[in-house]
């Protein structure tokens, strides 16, 4: 995948290692933010590597 600012909610699923349907469930839950442009939802790369950095640190957490 290449360095790209912004992501499709399939691009993002296939980064987070997800399904589209579990993209679309976190921006429902306010977990993920998601940028409107002409009726497509985007991703910014960076808050999606936020979310991954947050996971791990609350995964280190209860190891």
């Amino acid at each position: 995948m290449s360095s790209k600012v912004w992501l499709t909610t399939s691009e993002a699923a296939e980064y987070l290692g997800t399904t589209e349907g579990g993209i679309r469930n976190r921006v429902y839950r306010k977990q993920l933010k998601a940028y409107k442009f002409y009726e497509r939802n985007l991703f910014k790369r960076e808050e999606l590597d936020r979310l991954i950095e947050s996971s791990q640190r609350r995964f280190k957490k209860w190891r």
